[in-house]
């Protein structure tokens, strides 16, 4: 996918944008650094709303091969859009420390997610992965979305529509499912090898999906226009 951004001074060939992440407000609700008094404060204490931050694999495998990481190329040529994150927010400041307490109830198992119904860990191993390049990955997948619970989804699951490990890995799938955002990028105007003027695509998006959104492009440095992910 490429989006052509033009500005007063530059033009500029920005090749599969990385990331996009967007603000889905969880209520109406006060900034109550104050209230959050122990770990069993409500969501309302802790945090404002959510970001989900998804990418494009391709993009992000670009950024790192012109950085000289190594990735693996199964998983950044997939062509859909994949989890990045589901992190709670605040609308200032950063979410309270006791959000994060994970010496309480909100523990992440491995158990949990395989035992889960709807095949959750394959649906996970499928939109959530990481490319960078690992020496187990079974292990290090287990322990990217570890690491992701234990700094977002414990936060996370303090909401009642979350409650624990698994709720915040379904949510955050079923958030992606139902953005349909392969889809709306299309209907956009946007289609493969095509381009478009990258507020044209911000505010259009804006509008179908209902929420703030921030697009972090990845620009092609070479400007060849290709991503060299096809080698064996």
């Amino acid at each position: 996918m490429k989006i052509r951004f033009s500005s007063n001074q530059n033009d500029y060939d920005l090749v599969n944008s990385s990331e996009i992440n967007w603000r889905f407000k969880r209520g109406d609700v006060e900034n109550r650094d104050e209230t959050c008094l122990n770990f069993d404060s409500t969501a309302e204490s802790f945090f404002d709303y959510f970001i989900l931050s998804v990418y494009w694999p391709p993009g992000l495998g670009y950024l790192y091969l012109t950085d000289k990481n190594k990735i693996r190329l199964n998983l950044a040529n997939q062509k859909h859009w994949s989890i990045h994150g589901l992190w709670p927010s605040v609308i200032n400041g950063e979410v309270p420390d006791k959000c994060h307490d994970l010496t309480q109830k909100f523990k992440f198992s491995v158990v949990h997610i395989k035992l889960a119904k709807d095949n959750l860990y394959g649906v996970l191993t499928n939109n959530w992965f990481n490319i960078v390049d690992m020496e187990n990955p079974s292990s290090g997948i287990e322990n990217f979305w570890r690491t992701e619970y234990d700094n977002h989804g414990a936060c996370a699951s303090h909401a009642q529509s979350i409650q624990d490990d698994v709720g915040y890995f379904r949510t955050a799938i079923k958030m992606l499912n139902d953005m349909s955002l392969a889809t709306k990028i299309r209907e956009s105007g946007l289609s493969d090898g095509g381009s478009i003027l990258l507020g044209t695509l911000y505010d259009k998006l804006t509008q179908s999906i209902g929420a703030k959104l921030k697009i972090i492009p990845a620009f092609d440095k070479v400007r060849t226009g290709k991503l060299l992910l096809n080698r064996n």
